[in-house]
């Protein structure tokens, strides 16, 4: 766990384990979020808490769940596949406010808990929530799976075109 008072920068080859399995990473800023300028993170679960801005924008970090309970913007990719789920207590993705754009290269992008970026999660108008972009850039295999709510201004979907295959599933 990384508990900074204000931004951390240049987040370096953070390993908890293998994705899928070890262990987990934990950023939460009292201030600041965190900034990842170079390297990757490799865990089973990487939980997002605090206040500031959290971009974790790397092409190589692989990890399996993603939670996050922040005020402020989210920015995460992943290598593989990932879940919207739950770590150590933490469900589900909300922003109060902020936006959130989730991008996995080579795999699914699964919602298993709900996302809500408003201002005051589960309650309230969408007009002064945060956007959502989710986007799968998978071009051979790789669906983008709704299995919770999600909440927001503006939300996206930016899924591969494929043919003969579902790329959007709503369940």
């Amino acid at each position: 766990t990384l508990t900074p008072a204000t931004t951390t920068t240049r987040v370096d080859n953070v390993i908890g384990g293998p994705a899928g399995s070890g262990g987990i990473v934990t950023f939460n800023t009292a201030a600041g979020g965190v900034d990842q300028q170079s390297g990757f993170l490799r865990s089973s679960g990487v939980r997002l808490l605090g206040t500031g801005d959290f971009t974790l924008n790397q092409p190589t970090n692989n990890t399996t769940t993603l939670p996050a309970n922040v005020t402020g913007d989210v920015t995460f990719r992943e290598e593989g596949l990932v879940s919207v789920g739950s770590v150590s207590g933490t469900s589900g993705i909300r922003t109060r406010g902020g936006d959130l754009a989730i991008t996995t290269n080579n795999g699914n992008l699964t919602v298993n808990n709900e996302i809500d970026t408003r201002t005051t999660p589960g309650s309230g108008t969408t007009a002064t929530a945060g956007n959502i972009d989710l986007t799968v850039n998978a071009p051979a295999s790789g669906d983008l799976v709704l299995n919770a709510n999600v909440t927001g201004n503006i939300v996206s979907f930016v899924v591969p075109s494929r043919t003969s295959q579902a790329v959007l599933r709503v369940l």
